[in-house]
């Protein structure tokens, strides 16, 4: 009776795995409908001096699969030596978004005003501008032809005001 009853128990979990395998194939080979993907970076860039660093890592395997990608960055974050990281990413058909000039401070649990948001959005702005164009006239020519792209740090909840254009 108790091999009975485990014997049944095994052939109904045997049953159950199989039925499940049987749908996910059907899944599988369902016909696929491709769907949108924005691929996004926040906080960067992050390189040392010497050209190496996580993002050039994310760069090289971008670049590799063929995959575009958005880099919401912080105007703090951008050091002098990455005017031609910024570059190579406009270059490789990549976007850069403004990400505020730091996170600490812009998040809606923070509570900034509108017009710190404000200044923190020009700083960053500022900042990629000024190390693109030092290095690559026409990467940064095509950044600012591109239209503005924004992230809030935390979220981009509550920015109605910050994107009224009279602020």
């Amino acid at each position: 009776l108790i091999m009975a009853r485990y014997s049944r128990r095994t052939f109904l979990k045997l049953f159950g795995l199989s039925a499940i395998s049987l749908s996910l194939t059907r899944i599988t080979r369902a016909e696929a409908t491709p769907l949108p993907i924005y691929l996004t970076f926040d906080d960067g860039p992050t390189t040392n001096p010497d050209g190496s660093g996580a993002t050039m890592d994310v760069l090289d395997i971008l670049k590799r699969e063929d995959v575009p990608a958005t880099f919401f960055l912080h105007g703090s974050a951008i050091n002098a030596w990455e005017g031609s990281v910024l570059a190579r990413m406009i270059n490789e058909g990549h976007a850069i978004g403004n990400h505020l000039w730091q996170h600490s401070g812009n998040t809606i649990q923070d509570a900034p005003s509108t017009s710190h948001l404000a200044e923190q959005y020009i700083l960053c702005e500022r900042r990629i501008r000024q190390v693109l164009s030092e290095v690559d006239e026409q990467a940064y020519q095509r950044y600012v032809a591109h239209p503005r792209l924004f992230r809030r740090p935390g979220g981009n909840n509550g920015l109605t005001d910050f994107l009224n254009p009279k602020y």
